[in-house]
């Protein structure tokens, strides 16, 4: 995506803040040996009231600015992590071609839906869900069962 107006704008609003101003600052001759630079205390002491109003000031109008320019996070991060993700779930369904077992078959369905998840597909949602509530009560039922049996010893 090419940049714009906007995001170099935000950019140059959260830049550093003056903090070069401060190093500088700190790095004059603090008077060790007889060659003290003049006002060195009061120098230092603007620099980091500086930055610290620029923090507070530019602090508090950041989301004002952002709102304003109306800038949205396009997500390419969760793009590439959902693209990663479907190509790893075709790259299983794949591998279970030509198998025909009772756990293929459990397994392949079981892709596909999470398959259809990751691409988000409309469809799959109530699937989802409906899968999700099954699991819990099979995993409760599962539970119940290993706690019984640890009361009865």
């Amino acid at each position: 995506m090419a940049p714009t107006v906007s995001g170099g704008l935000i950019v140059s609003w959260c830049g550093m803040r003056g903090i070069v101003t401060l190093v500088a600052a700190l790095a004059l001759p603090n008077g060790d040996g007889g060659s003290a630079f003049p006002y060195r205390d009061l120098i230092v002491f603007v620099a980091f009231c500086v930055v610290l109003g620029t923090l507070v000031l530019q602090g508090f109008t950041l989301r004002p600015l952002l709102l304003k320019l109306d800038l949205h996070d396009e997500d390419p991060v969760g793009r590439e992590v959902a693209q990663a993700r479907s190509a790893a779930y075709q790259a299983a369904l794949a591998s279970l071609e030509g198998d025909q077992s009772r756990l293929a078959k459990a397994l392949r369905m079981e892709l596909e839906e999470a398959l259809l998840h990751a691409n988000g597909s409309a469809g799959s949602s109530g699937t989802a869900a409906a899968g999700d509530i099954l699991r819990l009560r099979t995993v409760n039922a599962a539970r119940g069962a290993v706690l019984a049996s640890a009361r009865e010893r």
